[in-house]
């Protein structure tokens, strides 16, 4: 597994927006590694994972990026990342499964991560971590046409959902 990130601080301290922070911080790379780090990911096969059959062989993770929170220099967050642990090309980005799924597929796929991302915020939640947590689920999934499906997600999601007054 490779990665790299630039990082780059206003000299003042003070916030940008834009693009620009975006451009120095990927001008913070070095050259060498930035190659190297391309290298390798175009040089990987990429294969395509049918999202059903990840579904039903239990291959879904979901993934936690935290949100920090600048100011107050504090965990503040954290945003739930579908992955698949296939077993034989390992840990499988988005790229790999997204690319020309159906609806139907997307709509259980938002289900499992609904229900997984809930389980886990409940975890967080025991054990003292007080999170706002985010899931990026398409606007077709939510508005979709099989209101069973909706029905069904809403009846795993309800006790997992308990008093969390924060927002998802």
């Amino acid at each position: 597994m490779n990665g790299c990130i630039g990082c780059t601080r206003d000299a003042d301290g003070n916030r940008e927006s834009g693009i620009r922070p975006l451009v120095r911080a990927d001008r913070s790379l070095d050259d060498k590694e930035r190659r190297s780090l391309l290298d390798s990911m175009s040089a990987r096969p990429r294969p395509r994972i049918d999202i059903d059959e990840a579904l039903r062989n239990g291959w879904f993770e979901m993934w936690y990026q935290p949100k920090i929170d600048l100011n107050r220099k504090c965990l503040a967050g954290a945003e739930a990342l579908a992955r698949i642990r296939h077993p034989r090309f390992g840990v499988l980005l988005p790229g790999s499964f997204l690319p020309g799924v159906a609806e139907g597929s997307v709509s259980r796929l938002a289900e499992h991560a609904l229900v997984a991302a809930l389980a886990s915020w409940t975890k967080f939640d025991e054990a003292g971590f007080n999170l706002h947590l985010a899931i990026n689920v398409p606007v077709s999934v939510m508005v979709a046409a099989d209101p069973r499906a909706g029905r069904e997600a809403s009846a795993q999601l309800r006790p997992l959902a308990g008093d969390h007054s924060r927002s998802i």
